[in-house]
């Protein structure tokens, strides 16, 4: 055993090691927004369409679009030009949030408001995001979809409200969207939210928007992983079972004010993926076609049931758990014979499209945008392939939002 001199000469040295590491992490944020900064500067703009490009939008026509921007003038709303639109005679350049704006002030109907209209449940639709195996592709497809479902050019209209919960201490999910923290911006976690008892306005007030207007993130914290230890002693402070903690605290207070709650945790058997269970109405899975990676995504789903046998009151219903095949060759005959088998694993469903294996999904998110949110001009890779992805993107959020989105009354 140690004596208490050499513990707390390790611990200091171990506080040197995190004091170095929060470092080399704050440069690599700092120059990854360098290059955004940099980006903007040289014209860059997210997600921009042009006059032309928004009249062709479903549920739009000239008039409409004309009409609406009218209304949204008159209503002191401004609409910007890229610098390097000098000509006043060019079209006005329309940003992701415009557009939906555009939408709502035509008389589109929102997806909450299509919702109440057929007297369905307005309350969000809690998904979790699971595996215990990392490196399936499970941030990728999850960032992807989130993305996809404001952007989705037959989607748009919907005017639907994102929420994604990192519950991954790794915080890939977070870093994803642009949030690297470590105190360079303001932000708290799900996991602070219930250790501190937040209240519903304080944890509302804690989701994050994203550069895609109706997309909301709640990063994860660095103290995150510290709460399977800490757990039972906030279920015994608060009188609340343990696996209820995140509903009661997180989802809850948010659940009326978003259309789709995303719940991200991390490749852990612990307390953060008990209550994701337990809050969640659906499980996406997204299952890597690798033989290791296939091998291990079975054996999280075998333990799945082991899982809610444990939690008092889930809200999993098996017909609700929706399987992803990702990082798919197709021309590898052994992805193609995994992917048939994954058609056996009844009652659970399988999505007809599949997640390719594609440089640009994971060469984009290294600057916080997705396929969804880079235009052609600035990716720095092949166009062609970038257009591949973005068909695939697209035919993946399309099978999402038709079958784990579906209204019901």
């Amino acid at each position: 055993m140690i004596s208490v001199l050499e513990r707390q000469q390790r611990l200091v040295g171990f506080e040197k090691l995190r004091n170095q590491a929060r470092m080399v992490l704050g440069y690599i944020a700092d120059v990854k927004q360098d290059r955004r900064d940099s980006s903007i500067e040289d014209g860059y703009q997210s997600a921009v369409y042009t006059m032309y490009q928004v009249q062709r939008l479903p549920e739009m026509t000239r008039a409409r679009v004309e009409g609406a921007i009218k209304v949204l003038r008159d209503g002191g709303r401004e609409f910007s030009r890229l610098p390097a639109e000098k000509n006043a005679l060019q079209p006005h350049t329309f940003s992701h949030a415009d557009v939906r704006a555009i939408y709502k002030a035509a008389g589109q109907r929102s997806f909450a408001e299509i919702k109440s209209t057929l007297g369905s449940d307005t309350r969000a639709k809690v998904v979790a995001c699971q595996n215990l195996k990392g490196g399936v592709g499970k941030t990728t497809s999850t960032v992807t979809i989130a993305t996809g479902l404001v952007h989705h050019r037959n989607l748009i209209r919907h005017q639907l409200r994102v929420a994604v919960i990192d519950m991954d201490p790794q915080g890939s999910t977070s870093v994803a969207f642009g949030f690297a923290g470590l105190g360079k911006v303001p932000q708290h976690s799900a996991i602070e939210a219930i250790a501190s008892r937040a209240t519903p306005e304080t944890v509302r007030s804690w989701m994050l928007p994203t550069s895609s207007d109706g997309l909301f993130v709640m990063p994860a914290g660095t103290a995150d992983g510290f709460f399977s230890l800490q757990a039972y002693q906030h279920a015994a402070d608060t009188g609340i079972n343990m696996t209820e903690l995140l509903t009661k605290y997180v989802i809850d207070p948010i659940r009326d004010h978003f259309d789709l709650i995303l719940l991200d945790a991390g490749p852990h058997l612990d307390a953060a993926l008990i209550n994701t269970l337990q809050a969640s109405d659906s499980l996406f899975v997204a299952i890597g076609l690798d033989p290791l990676e296939f091998d291990s995504s079975l054996k999280f789903l075998e333990s799945i049931h082991g899982l809610l046998a444990n939690i008092p009151s889930p809200n999993l219903d098996p017909a609700s758990v929706w399987l992803l095949g990702s990082k798919f060759d197709g021309t590898n005959p052994q992805h193609l014979d995994n992917y048939m088998m994954l058609k056996n694993l009844e009652p659970a469903k399988l999505f007809v499209n599949r997640m390719e294996q594609l440089r640009p999904f994971s060469s984009v998110t290294e600057d916080g945008r997705t396929v969804f949110t880079i235009q052609p001009k600035h990716y720095a890779g092949d166009t062609r392939s970038l257009r591949r992805a973005q068909n695939v993107a697209e035919n993946v959020v399309a099978e999402f939002f038709s079958n784990i989105l579906e209204v019901s009354n």
